[in-house]
């Protein structure tokens, strides 16, 4: 079944032309479009409250606390980008780089990242590793729809996940974002359930703003191809908010 889903998949990326921003995702990983010195603070938080389970009560979720991520990457040089990262409910610490590459002749951009991370797993000893990524995105059909590819390799489970995603534009910069993470089901420490997560983005300037609902707290590729425990019908709410930023900005003379 995932055989026969990334052949689809890889079939789907097929040429368009490349826009002029990102079309990013929700916890998908997507080559940058960032120029040199531009970098990016995010936050993606997830309740970990089920959204419709005593919806007043709990406030859809939002008073049984939260899985957030804080993040920031930053462009330095020639597509090569650092990224730090920081996860609050598994303590977990995420430090890496990536290389973005665009392949003309493809109509496809592909992006490698390296992670190290360091979590503590509730047993109060952390555990380390590190985490590869490969990330496909084809140049926007009609000039719309984005396929994602990611295509990761866990040190700390020693397996191969994958993730298949969707950027759709709705009207000017309103997008429609899908995410789905398919895992084997026999597969020990796994989810046993697939995980997904779909919702909207509005882009104005500098910022993505974006509304979703997932099966799982996680926010990281890695952690969503590990799949999920959630009940058949459970739904969290979450949101991302992402914050473009040029060094020039923060530098006295610098160009704004």
């Amino acid at each position: 079944m995932i055989k026969k889903l990334t052949i689809a998949f890889l079939i789907f990326l097929l040429p368009q032309s490349l826009p002029a921003f990102e079309q990013a995702m929700l916890s998908m990983k997507v080559p940058t479009n960032l120029e040199v010195k531009d970098g990016e603070f995010r936050i993606l938080h997830r309740f970990i409250g089920v959204f419709h389970d005593n919806t007043f009560k709990t406030a859809m979720g939002m008073t049984e606390g939260a899985n957030v991520n804080f993040g920031i990457r930053y462009h330095i040089w020639s597509k090569l980008e650092a990224n730090l990262s920081y996860l609050t409910r598994t303590k977990e610490i995420i430090a890496g780089a990536s290389y973005a590459y665009l392949l003309p002749q493809a109509y496809l951009r592909s992006q490698l990242d390296a992670q190290f991370f360091t979590y503590d797993p509730g047993t109060g000893d952390r555990r380390n590793s590190y985490f590869g990524l490969l990330s496909l995105q084809s140049e926007p059909i009609f000039k719309r729809v984005a396929p994602v590819i990611n295509l990761g390799y866990d040190g700390d489970n020693h397996r191969f996940g994958l993730g298949l995603g969707v950027s759709i534009i709705l009207i000017k910069k309103f997008e429609l974002i899908g995410e789905y993470y398919p895992v084997k089901r026999d597969e020990p420490g796994l989810g046993p359930k697939n995980s997904f997560a779909f919702g909207f983005k509005d882009n104005t300037a500098g910022h993505h703003f974006m509304l979703l609902f997932t099966n799982t707290w996680a926010s990281e590729p890695r952690r969503m191809m590990l799949g999920t425990r959630a009940r058949g019908s459970d739904l969290y709410f979450g949101f991302n908010i992402e914050r473009w930023f040029n060094v020039d900005e923060f530098v006295p003379g610098g160009e704004g």
